[in-house]
């Protein structure tokens, strides 16, 4: 049971730590992005492509956002095949972005290299940046965005799990709500 106890209050202590006003500039730069044609990229590795994947769906069924996630297994196969799996994100965001897209990045480490070279591609491309990571605070990608999020854990589930609040009050608030029919 002190199991469930410490972990559940980790997960409060970040909620806690939120940074409000950091992930209200995030919901601007998602809304004016949107505003603007512009549509929403989401990408991670593991646990954070699943995030990217549900939220990407959310932000384009629920709050009417123009989105899309990397996790087709044929684009990352063909594209880490052709170009080096350090480079398929890269390879991707070339391949389907434009400049008044956004792409959100998605790392608990902050240090996965094709995380890295997608963020550094789009700097390139002037292509704005989200990044929400956790570990180190100063990790390598949370030095690459336009906004960077730093969650202050190390732990992998945790950090995926505050990773998803975020990005899913971000979705509620543009809808205006947090309780609505799914057949919006």
């Amino acid at each position: 049971m002190n199991f469930f106890i410490r972990y559940y209050d980790d997960i409060a202590k970040c909620v806690q730590e939120l940074d409000k006003d950091k992930i209200n500039l995030i919901y601007k730069l998602i809304k004016d992005t949107s505003k603007k044609g512009g549509t929403i990229y989401i990408a991670g590795n593991g646990g954070s492509a699943s995030t990217a994947s549900h939220m990407s769906t959310d932000l384009t069924k629920n709050a009417k956002v123009k989105s899309m996630s990397f996790n087709d297994v044929n684009l990352i196969t063909c594209f880490a095949n052709d170009y080096g799996y350090e480079n398929w994100l890269k390879a991707a965001i070339r391949y389907y972005t434009k400049t008044n897209d956004l792409v959100v990045l998605l790392s608990v480490s902050g240090e996965s290299k094709n995380l890295i070279n997608a963020a550094n591609f789009c700097k390139k491309k002037k292509i704005k940046i989200v990044t929400i990571t956790g570990a180190m605070k100063n990790n390598s990608l949370s030095k690459k965005g336009t906004i960077n999020y730093w969650i202050n854990s190390k732990a992998y589930n945790i950090v995926e799990t505050v990773q998803m609040a975020i990005l899913a009050s971000i979705v509620d608030k543009i809808i205006g709500k947090s309780e609505y029919s799914s057949h919006l």
